[in-house]
């Protein structure tokens, strides 16, 4: 007797497991709720450094693709943050209130699939995730300014050694300490910076004391902004 095959049943939604890492409960609280009633996707958890996650989903339990807010409590480097989970697999997108151009520019380097706003609406965060989880890129506003960024004054006119002189000299570091970190004399920085304050100066910009190198250096993407609360 011959036995008629069995079609296989249509496979169901494939569910991708998601994770953020935010040291604000709130936000955790809401992607929780959206993702609850959103077909395909499950919310594993809140996680307060990258640490934390590595160190709790092992194996099967990492996340596929993991919401990254650029600013935590552990004052950790964006860059280094999406490295180190890419490299445990994970898709991930930065996900912040991108007022921090140097944040930005970082999490790009780390290779952030995408850049999306605590401000965007719950639609544009999904349509996102769901991109992030089949590996796909999204370009945004945000990221083509992290890219911008790359192409303004300091790349245009700063050699490597003057903008590591500039990021640390600016931050409130002395010649000497300055010296010691990039492995140049004191002589040397004394005179990298002031052509670092001639080149501004050429383009128009007043740098005129060390706090306004700072926020030259911030508006270049060399610093991170401080935020109000520190």
């Amino acid at each position: 007797m011959s036995v008629e095959p069995v079609s296989p049943c249509p496979p169901g939604p494939v569910t991708v497991t998601v994770a953020l890492i935010e040291d604000h409960q709130l936000v955790a609280v809401g992607l929780s709720a959206m993702m609850a009633v959103t077909r395909g996707l499950r919310f594993t958890g809140a996680f307060g450094t990258v640490s934390e996650v590595l160190r709790e989903c092992e194996g099967p339990a990492m996340p596929e693709v993991v919401l990254l807010d650029l600013r935590l409590a552990d004052f950790s480097d964006p860059c280094a943050n999406a490295q180190r989970l890419r490299a445990h697999g994970c898709a991930v997108i930065a996900y912040t209130s991108g007022e921090d151009p140097y944040l930005v520019r970082r999490a790009c380097k780390g290779g952030v699939l995408a850049i999306v706003r605590k401000t965007e609406g719950p639609e544009v965060l999904l349509a996102t995730i769901r991109a992030a989880a089949r590996g796909e890129l999204t370009p945004s506003v945000d990221w083509a300014s992290a890219l911008d960024t790359d192409d303004r004054f300091v790349t245009r006119r700063l050699t490597e050694s003057e903008r590591r002189v500039l990021a640390l000299y600016a931050s409130g570091a002395t010649a000497d300490y300055v010296a010691r970190r990039v492995g140049l004399s004191t002589n040397t920085v004394n005179k990298y910076v002031s052509e670092i304050r001639r080149k501004f100066l050429d383009q128009g910009r007043s740098p005129g004391s060390r706090v306004d190198l700072f926020r030259l250096a911030q508006a270049e993407g060399l610093l991170p902004t401080l935020p109000n609360d520190i």
